[in-house]
């Protein structure tokens, strides 16, 4: 990795556990209209634009020019990642292909570089994504977020028919993904969770979860019975659910806390006498998020794709 590549990622360390007030909001937009390359001015106000975002606050049209930056000048960062801001069949997306194909010619493209554009292949069905895939399994390590992003393009492409791809492939990679480190329970929940149309995949590697997770796994119960709780809803448990919420609570959280994803689910089915009394219970525990979990009290919070999950599930 160069020099400037190092200084980039010391730069995200910091920018990415800070927030920001109006006003140091209004200085990055000032500094960027002085100097569009201004790196850390850019990571600022998209981070800070990506957070009105989640609550709802911001359309996606605002975050799009910065994450076109970030792809073509700082791929490996996580702010390269347009999944869920840049729409498939747009113009912006278009852009971001090209981008992609420009940025995987360079030599020695790094891990995290070629996990966002895996990423973003995926999500519009791109040719390309098997040479990525392949090139992460075979030649660095096997990370969570390659095994998660992997998973993706598997069931992806068994999805769009394409041959060479199944689900019980996908599977292997979510198995492994479970296994690989204390990261991989709130990643392996959104892998999961889209499996459950895939017949019964998703109850082997929901079998393999329960039996290597244990009450002292830093969210590892957590994360199965949420996924329980997301399929009982699917399935007409309502009643299922809302047990499973109340006992995914873990002793202790991982850094990025508890998943929000059923109390979402349950909240949007009009539950909230049990959302309540979660919440209650994980700010009791979470302390240091207690405002934004607030905020979920209010019902103007509760939609199909809003800020009712943390950033990493």
């Amino acid at each position: 990795m160069s020099t400037r590549e190092q200084a980039l990622l010391r730069l995200w360390d910091h920018v990415s556990l800070a927030e920001l007030d109006q006003e140091e909001v209004a200085q990055a937009r000032y500094r960027l209209t002085l100097n569009s390359d201004d790196a850390l001015a850019r990571m600022q106000l998209l981070c800070q634009l990506a957070v009105r975002h989640e609550r709802g606050e911001l359309g996606r049209e605002e975050l799009i020019p910065h994450v076109l930056w970030f792809a073509e000048h700082a791929p490996f960062l996580p702010l390269a990642n347009s999944v869920g801001i840049i729409l498939p069949g747009t113009q912006e997306a278009v852009r971001c292909a090209d981008i992609w194909s420009s940025v995987l010619e360079r030599r020695d493209v790094p891990a995290a570089t070629l996990q966002n554009a895996l990423a973003f292949r995926t999500q519009h069905g791109l040719e390309g994504g098997d040479e990525v895939a392949e090139e992460l399994l075979r030649n660095h390590p096997l990370t969570p977020r390659t095994l998660l992003e992997c998973a993706r393009h598997e069931l992806a492409s068994t999805d769009r028919g394409v041959v060479g791809h199944s689900y019980t492939a996908a599977a292997a990679h979510c198995e492994r993904l479970w296994s690989s480190g204390r990261q991989a329970p709130a990643a392996f929940i959104g892998v999961c969770y889209y499996m459950d149309q895939r017949g019964d995949v998703i109850e082997s590697v929901l079998s393999r979860a329960r039996e290597q997770c244990s009450a002292a796994t830093v969210g590892g119960l957590h994360a199965v019975q949420t996924i329980e709780g997301l399929l009982a809803i699917d399935r007409g448990g309502i009643g299922d659910a809302r047990v499973l919420l109340l006992q995914s609570l873990p002793m202790r959280f991982g850094p990025l806390g508890p998943s929000l994803r059923l109390a979402r689910r349950l909240a949007m089915a009009g539950e909230w006498d049990h959302v309540e009394r979660f919440l209650g219970q994980v700010q009791g525990k979470w302390r240091e998020h207690a405002a934004p979990l607030g905020k979920w009290l209010g019902a103007a919070y509760v939609r199909d794709s809003g800020p009712l999950t943390n950033p990493g599930v």
